[in-house]
């Protein structure tokens, strides 16, 4: 039988966290890298300047769970259980993770570095994605319609490739939607 944790504050753990279920806890300061966090069940929980970078996440639950100011480097999100699956991400570091074709509808991410990420085939309609550095973020056969990517930069997103219908972009950063076409755009 699983372990229940309810309603607790972990304050710098850096050990690997006991399996079972996390509901309403809040983890601050941690530094869980590299740990596995397989199979572990977060519900409505918040993680506050903790280091979750390389984790294992197979069949692990993200429901309604908050990320702020993360360093959350390349977890293959992709391999955690997708079943109501819902994160918030706030000015943190997820650069080299990946979300291959993951639904992501009900998710936002804020203020955060989005480096090197891999969104294909991923579904992302209507997702906040403001003021976001997605450098070198991999769009392709993404599903974008009303994405806010308002004050975000460094994308690169082919139109032809992905769905943008109704996504709201600043004008400053219509570039990345146009470099395919190899244009001269003077001020």
């Amino acid at each position: 039988m699983a372990s229940l944790f309810e309603d607790k504050t972990f304050n710098a753990v850096k050990e690997p966290l006991a399996k079972g279920n996390y509901e309403y806890c809040t983890f601050t300061n941690c530094d869980l890298n590299k740990t596995d966090l397989s199979l572990i069940n977060f519900v409505e929980c918040e993680f506050t300047s903790c280091n979750l970078s390389n984790c294992s996440v197979g069949n692990t639950s993200f429901k309604s769970v908050v990320f702020n100011d993360c360093k959350l480097l390349g977890i293959d999100f992709f391999n955690c259980n997708q079943f109501l699956l819902q994160i918030q991400v706030n000015s943190s570091t997820l650069d080299f993770s990946s979300f291959y074709q993951m639904d992501l509808r009900k998710c936002s991410f804020e203020n955060s570095s989005l480096n090197s990420v891999d969104l294909s085939n991923a579904n992302l309609e209507k997702c906040t994605l403001t003021e976001n550095n997605f450098s070198h973020a991999i769009f392709n056969q993404t599903n974008l319609p009303q994405a806010n990517f308002s004050k975000s930069y460094n994308f690169v997103i082919n139109p032809a490739l992905n769905n943008i219908n109704q996504a709201t972009f600043d004008k400053e950063s219509i570039l990345g939607l146009l470099s395919k076409y190899q244009l001269n755009i003077n001020d």
